[in-house]
């Protein structure tokens, strides 16, 4: 996760473990959200 420009697991944990869920989640909204415009871009061709 860190070699996709993300700052460090150590980096997170130091800011806090709200921050760090809070990073997790976005992190895995933005994932999520790219599957699904890649999903339907391949089904509209």
């Amino acid at each position: 996760m860190a070699s996709c420009g993300w700052p460090a697991a150590s980096g997170v944990e130091a800011g806090g473990g709200v921050r760090a869920r809070g990073w997790q989640a976005a992190a895995g909204q933005q994932q999520a959200a790219s599957r699904l415009v890649a999903a339907s871009a391949l089904e509209h061709g």
